[in-house]
């Protein structure tokens, strides 16, 4: 039998693993993206993480209503402006506190909203919010995310708010 301090011991470290446990994923989580897959605009299925391949990429993401004309004006600035020309730009639009019977309503708003040309990389997530939030550093419901990556996946830089305020800061990175 072991004496009383030891079990005391060993009861402390078994009760603190799952919160040691915890804070390792969590880690984990806010260093590599999520691989859920989701739903292009344009129609099939994708995991992002699988479709950066090897490209420089820039990501936005909107996690609510409230931010998605934002996201919409990140959009239009990326794809407008030629320093951002060598980066492929994908609008990440998560859904998942959206009810059910309304997801198809947002899907077929956006499609009318967003170019043709900019649908196929437009995802549609309605899954894994928290770890795509703390992926993208996302601050704020009202503002979009914005994440650059550099060919080997890796985050340059990360923002949270207007185009306006932050494009500068976003192509001071990138060159």
């Amino acid at each position: 039998m072991l004496p009383v301090p030891k079990i005391r011991i060993l009861c402390r470290a078994l009760l603190l693993a799952p919160a040691l446990l915890s804070l390792a994923l969590q880690a984990q989580t806010a260093q590599s993206m999520p691989t859920t897959a989701g739903e292009r605009l344009s129609g099939g299925n994708i995991q992002i993480v699988s479709a950066l391949s090897g490209q420089p990429a820039i990501l936005v993401a909107s996690f609510s209503r409230t931010s998605s004309a934002a996201a919409n004006e990140w959009l239009r600035a990326l794809h407008n402006d030629p320093a951002f020309a060598r980066s492929t730009v994908w609008y990440v639009v998560q859904l998942q506190r959206a009810p059910r019977l309304v997801r198809p309503l947002v899907r077929n708003a956006l499609r009318g909203q967003i170019p043709a040309k900019w649908q196929a990389n437009t995802v549609l997530l309605t899954a894994d919010e928290i770890a795509w939030r703390d992926w993208f550093h996302a601050g704020t419901e009202t503002a979009p995310s914005v994440v650059a990556l550099d060919s080997n996946g890796n985050a340059m830089w990360r923002g949270t708010g207007s185009s306006l305020t932050l494009s500068a800061k976003l192509k001071a990175a990138l060159h």
